[in-house]
């Protein structure tokens, strides 16, 4: 799915300075509907001599980017609303990420749990455990998905590794805040409402449990309960496995939204909703960490 998930982002002007939303569909319109297609024809494109050389200047350094797996480049010249566009041609190095913490970020609250999936393995880091591995194990990847994240789980990671070399991706150069598009589509109600709404269900052991629970849970733990950190565990995992879940639905609803108001393309593909296994994902959490 990798070239087609590009189809979206090749199409994208909007990173083009001085190029709007009318900008980008007046293009489309007049059949230059992606960087190479307008790169072989930029003489005819119906802007004024300034804004055909920035354009062009801007896809030349697009289509290096793309090439480089640069998801940084995009990052800064997207409006941050768009940011969806990445999903698909990124998704190859997205990874998707959620905290757990002792409170909503008053003094003295601190990580306590992070989760990691990158769409095949699951990674927990526990604090008082393995929390100091983090920055490495996020190096490799260039797109870091979130629901919330730009308001709690980035601020707190920041201010946990302060002084560190975190990887520049995790502060963000790349990220992918799910909450904020799926409200303009209508889904609310933070990432367990959202999940409902889509029709995704969390195994019974953790289904109705909450952040507040997340808390109680790490207390547990600290008073020796081995059994509070693995259903911690369990309950993080589900956050990272149906973060990607909602990367996807979200990616394939803004497509299908821009398609019926003719802003993209018809023949824009689709991705494929993925269907984890969450056991064996959890066994693989739980191996990690030695809470088998």
């Amino acid at each position: 799915m990798r070239d087609g998930g590009q189809a979206v982002l090749t199409r994208t002007f909007l990173h083009v300075p001085r190029v709007g939303p009318q900008t980008e569909r007046r293009l489309w319109r007049a059949g230059f509907v992606d960087w190479q297609g307008c790169l072989a024809r930029v003489e005819e494109v119906p802007l004024g001599p300034v804004r055909r050389h920035l354009l062009a200047e801007c896809l030349r350094r697009s289509l290096a980017a793309l090439s480089a797996e640069d998801a940084g480049f995009f990052a800064r010249t997207l409006p941050r609303s768009e940011m969806w566009r990445l999903f698909a041609a990124f998704r190859h190095r997205a990874v998707f990420l959620d905290i757990e913490t002792t409170g909503l970020g008053g003094p003295g609250d601190v990580i306590t749990l992070v989760g990691l999936y990158d769409g095949e393995h699951p990674r927990v880091f526990i604090r008082g455990i393995n929390m100091a591995g983090l920055p490495e194990a996020l190096r490799p990847f260039s797109l870091v998905v979130t629901y919330n994240g730009a308001q709690f789980d980035l601020p707190f990671l920041r201010a946990h590794f302060a002084g560190t070399r975190m990887p520049e991706v995790t502060v963000p150069t790349a990220h992918l805040d799910l909450r904020f598009p799926l409200a303009r589509l209508g889904y609310r109600g933070g990432l367990k409402g959202v999940e409902r709404q889509v029709g995704l269900d969390r195994h019974p052991w953790i289904a109705g449990l909450t952040g507040f629970d997340a808390v109680v849970l790490w207390q547990q733990y600290q008073a020796g309960s081995r059994d509070a950190l693995r259903r911690l565990v369990a309950y993080n995992l589900a956050d990272v496995l149906n973060l990607e879940v909602l990367a996807a639905f979200l990616y394939n609803e803004m497509v299908l939204h821009q398609c019926r108001e003719g802003a993209l393309p018809e023949s824009v593909p689709l991705l494929a909703l993925p269907t984890g296994n969450y056991e064996a994902s959890l066994r693989e959490a739980y191996a990690q960490v030695r809470l088998g």
